[in-house]
């Protein structure tokens, strides 16, 4: 599953940042909130199914009695990705100037390579093919998903970031069981294949409604002269160690989501046996 912390955000506690200008304080209609969320449904929809698809796929392909052990390298490998981009890319994306924003390539190129990697992942006949797509499918969807979290603290003013955090919670959810939903069903017919690719589908759609229908909020942070690189190390200042409340929050949150998305990565092989 991709990780799902906040990047690329301009605020943290209190402080304003003078490139990017202070918080948005006129209240959104819900049909605006709706559309800033609703491309997590379609993140989502993929890593629900994704996951049931690689318990089968793996017990299919692993030695008899292994497909736990290489489950578990598979996440391992797919790790470092998941870990890297993410923040990476959403600090870039605070940089990017385009006719567009500075978001939504970054969120339309990440969603139809998605689509690409969900193809290659359901025709992998090798474990390591299967692995081969996992990363890569980590790498595109975290590649937008990391752009696309910028948009609440770009939007949403203070007195909405509640009802925005809930309903990005719902949308997660409905996707997830969505995709979960779909890829049993899926197996019961005897084949992945089509059902992946149009969870693929239903991201590509969320992703293009997030293209046509959320607006653009505050413009891009001059470069005044950094790389490319410089601006992607960024990411990982030390300097955010000096948030104490936000490394906490962070602590909390791994200790809160570790055991449940554990069992989530090993249900099937652990409720068939």
């Amino acid at each position: 599953m991709a990780v799902d912390a906040a990047v690329g955000a301009p605020v943290i506690g209190e402080a304003v940042d003078e490139d990017l200008g202070a918080r948005p304080t006129e209240r959104l209609p819900i049909r605006q909130l709706l559309q800033i969320s609703i491309y997590w449904l379609g993140i989502n929809a993929i890593w629900g199914g994704v996951g049931i698809f690689n318990q089968e796929r793996v017990d299919q392909l692993a030695p008899p009695g292994e497909a736990g052990s290489y489950l578990n390298l598979m996440g391992w490998l797919a790790l470092p990705v998941v870990l890297l981009v993410q923040p990476t890319v959403g600090a870039m994306s605070d940089y990017t100037i385009t006719r567009w924003g500075r978001r939504k390539p970054y969120i339309v190129i990440g969603a139809t390579l998605d689509v690409v990697f969900l193809i290659g992942l359901a025709t992998s006949q090798t474990f390591v093919a299967l692995v081969v797509f996992v990363i890569l499918l980590q790498f595109s969807s975290n590649f937008a998903q990391g752009p696309f979290e910028g948009y609440v603290p770009d939007l949403v003013p203070p007195q909405q970031v509640g009802l925005a955090s809930a309903l990005v919670g719902a949308m997660q959810t409905v996707g997830f069981v969505t995709g979960a939903v779909l890829i049993a069903v899926s197996y019961r017919l005897g084949s992945f294949t089509l059902p992946l690719i149009f969870l693929g589908v239903i991201e590509l759609a969320t992703a293009a409604g997030t293209f046509l229908f959320v607006r653009e909020g505050k413009t891009a942070r001059p470069r005044k002269g950094k790389s490319w690189l410089a601006i992607g190390l960024s990411a990982w200042g030390l300097d955010i160690l000096k948030e104490r409340s936000f490394m906490f929050l962070l602590a909390s949150r791994l200790l809160f989501l570790s055991g449940v998305n554990v069992f989530l990565g090993f249900n099937v092989l652990f409720l068939c046996r």
